[in-house]
């Protein structure tokens, strides 16, 4: 049996454009690059949680790809084919133009290695130019009526505390408009993350990597509500490494919508959904109980092999979402299942 193609070089690419951004500008535009371990181990995460292989997956601040190239890895294991996953299953959003160039670049060359260059030289990957928070691409209309399946994504983390990465008046009107007084002082990071809640179909899933204070500031205790208002948090991911720069530790929750006339987002959904898909569906994880929440705690930017996994209880809204790393931590779990 012939191996899958390696992602490598692929990957090497888009590690090369990243460091080539000067940390001042990153650190101005809240960018932190992902690594491609941490990006393929929550697009598994998030494929098993949905329990069924996705249709569509969007990740609506793609910079130069990472993120798709590893959903890309994810669905070509699953037996899609190349052309389809580039065309057709495979979207993302990038603010920056240079950036996005690249992420549609990757995901050819990724297409090359697997059907050759000619052929793959040949596809159009549908990355679209714009700031997502603030609007949905016109190439986007359509495609997805009833929502994305997956929504992915590392999206920027920019402090509306510090004067270097508040946003302007008129972002900041258009955010306030759309979002209300949550989006007043919470982090961008967090509001993509709302936002993508809005973007998914029922019992779609959403994963964004954030900033570890997003589970317990008070500037963001109003989405962290909102979020649990209308899914179910399925699972967090979070390490005590540092993955990016400047310090920033992060976490990873996973969010699952909740299903019209169910407050539980049940197996037979998910099966159902898995039905009417053009792929066979993948067997599903066991549904967990509504109140649990799965933990992943641990790795290296390099490896993910080794994280500890242990099950807390959901939160319930208006409360911090902290304890759910306290055993992490060494501390007593207030909230444990086990």
């Amino acid at each position: 049996m012939r191996a899958a193609p390696s992602t490598t070089a692929v990957q090497a690419s888009i590690h090369a454009h990243e460091s080539s951004v000067p940390a001042e500008q990153r650190k101005a535009d809240g960018v932190h690059y992902t690594p491609a371990v941490l990006a393929k181990f929550l697009v598994e995460q998030a494929i098993a949680t949905l329990g069924y292989v996705p249709q569509q997956i969007c990740d609506p601040t793609c910079g130069a790809g990472s993120f798709l190239i590893a959903a890309a890895d994810a669905l070509a294991g699953r037996g899609v084919a190349v052309e389809e996953i580039v065309e057709q299953r495979l979207f993302g959003g990038e603010i920056d133009p240079q950036a996005g160039a690249l992420a549609q670049d990757s995901l050819r060359a990724w297409a090359e290695q697997r059907i050759g260059r000619v052929a793959g030289s040949r596809l159009r990957p549908q990355v679209a130019v714009g700031d997502m928070l603030l609007r949905t691409p016109e190439s986007w209309v359509g495609r997805s009526p009833k929502g994305w399946d997956l929504v992915i994504g590392n999206p920027p983390f920019l402090s509306q505390l510090a004067t270097r990465t508040s946003r302007s008046s008129a972002v900041r009107q258009a955010v306030q408009q759309r979002f209300g007084e949550i989006g007043v002082y919470a982090d961008s990071a967090s509001l993509f993350l709302l936002g993508a809640l809005d973007m998914v179909c029922e019992g779609g899933v959403v994963v964004m990597v954030q900033p570890q204070s997003f589970l317990a500031t008070r500037d963001t205790a109003a989405v962290r509500s909102s979020l649990l208002g209308s899914a179910h948090l399925r699972g967090i991911w979070a390490s005590q490494a540092e993955f990016f720069e400047a310090s920033v530790r992060v976490c990873a929750p996973v969010l699952q919508r909740s299903v019209t006339g169910d407050s539980r987002v049940v197996q037979s959904t998910q099966s159902a959904q898995a039905a009417q898909s053009a792929q066979p569906a993948q067997p599903a994880q066991p549904a967990q109980a509504a109140q649990s929440v799965q933990v992943w705690w641990g790795g290296k930017p390099n490896d993910l092999g080794n994280t500890e996994q242990f099950v807390e209880q959901q939160p319930l809204p208006g409360d911090s979402w902290g304890p759910l790393l306290a055993r992490a931590h060494g501390l007593p779990s207030v909230n444990s299942t086990a």
